[in-house]
């Protein structure tokens, strides 16, 4: 009778593991097909002129950022004055500083900064979100948008000045790309997490010693 018992136990409770189981599973594969759909793209009817946005992104202009792919680069931006970090995503701290009015290039490495080529280096990060906005021109539609961390964006096809075709992802509410598809060093996809939007200390594009 003991004996009975406890294989009619044994089979209730390999029967109660089974189905907790098969709840999880189940649980696990909703939420995965739940993220894929509310990542995926979504053609619309309305076309998105990008000078809607472009206003958006002019509110924004200064701003720190994270650019990474299958390297990780920062940069930052205040008015006229850019600074990145580390350019091809391989560390070692090298960091450039680009004055876009006076079309000057510095390069901080050990010691003082050196002048550099502008027009050498600042094509070498022509995928950042700055040059991405400038690339664009107002008149360019998209009729495709996608959600992003929460955040909805519409999909531009564009070509930078070297003449590299590249597609952005320019999120609604604050005109910064999320993502770019391109060539580049740090690789073919970059996405942009912004650590700080209006706020940039001067120190931080400005080349130790040099007055712009």
């Amino acid at each position: 009778m003991k004996i009975r018992t406890a294989v009619i136990y044994a089979i209730f409770l390999t029967v109660i593991s089974a189905l907790i189981s098969f709840s999880f599973f189940s649980q696990v594969k909703q939420d995965k097909t739940g993220t894929a759909k509310k990542n995926t793209r979504e053609k619309v009817s309305t076309n998105q002129e990008f000078a809607s946005i472009l206003s958006k992104y002019n509110n924004f202009s200064n701003y720190q950022v994270d650019m990474t792919s299958n390297g990780r680069s920062v940069m930052w931006k205040k008015d006229d004055k850019v600074a990145i970090q580390d350019i091809y995503g391989k560390g070692g701290g090298i960091k450039f500083y680009f004055d876009l009015t006076g079309k000057k290039a510095y390069e901080l490495a050990i010691g003082k900064p050196t002048l550099v080529d502008f027009n050498e280096f600042w094509s070498k990060v022509e995928w950042n979100p700055h040059n991405i906005a400038v690339s664009l021109k107002e008149n360019d539609k998209s009729n495709e948008i996608e959600i992003i961390d929460g955040e909805k964006t519409w999909i531009y096809k564009g070509k930078f000045a070297s003449g590299k075709n590249f597609t952005a992802w320019i999120a609604e509410n604050f005109g910064l790309p999320l993502k770019v598809e391109t060539e580049s060093p740090l690789g073919k996809v970059i996405n942009f997490k912004y650590i700080r939007l209006g706020e940039v200390l001067d120190h931080e594009i400005t080349p130790p010693g040099i007055k712009y």
